[in-house]
């Protein structure tokens, strides 16, 4: 009896130390960039909008966050397209747009800042890693001496005034 029940603990054991989340032995640092290939997401950039992907870093193999927890993490990234006003004037005169391109913008969500590069057709992508959903936060665009703060979960296609493009 007393061999059983010595056994069953065993057992116990085993299964609440198999269960547990644990740190896995040398997690990795990585960037944005790399975080980005391990959870295996495309690099489409005419996909504009804003995507998260909850994942666990300890699933993947990198740092956490916070060191020693192995909580979930958010991977947020939104693609934007910065498009310039030929003309200044009113919404309905608009007129014809091209792309603000091989600029390099500064952005800040809360007290996350990074950098993003445009391309020659004004897409670019910005990327962050937190502990919570970014969705409902503003982002703020920089340009410059020039900005814009939108909802993150809304920032697409931007028309920008001509002065960013000057």
């Amino acid at each position: 009896m007393l061999v059983r029940l010595i056994l069953v603990g065993f057992f116990l054991t085993l299964t609440g130390c198999i269960s547990s989340p644990r740190i896995p032995e040398g997690p990795q640092a990585v960037s944005n960039e790399e975080l980005h290939a391990l959870l295996g997401l495309s690099e489409e950039v005419y996909d504009l909008g804003f995507k998260q992907h909850r994942y666990n870093p300890c699933d993947v193999g990198v740092k956490p966050l916070e060191a020693g927890r192995c909580a979930s993490e958010y991977y947020s990234t939104v693609h934007i397209q910065l498009l310039c006003r030929k003309t200044s004037g009113t919404i309905q005169e608009v007129g014809p747009e091209y792309a603000l391109y091989d600029s390099e913008l500064r952005w800040k969500v809360d007290d996350l800042t990074g950098e993003a590069s445009l391309d020659e057709d004004g897409f670019g992508l910005i990327r962050m890693r937190t502990k919570h959903s970014p969705r409902k936060k503003r982002i703020r665009i920089i340009s410059g001496n020039d900005f814009l703060v939108m909802r993150i979960a809304d920032i697409k296609k931007v028309l920008v005034p001509a002065a960013w493009c000057n």
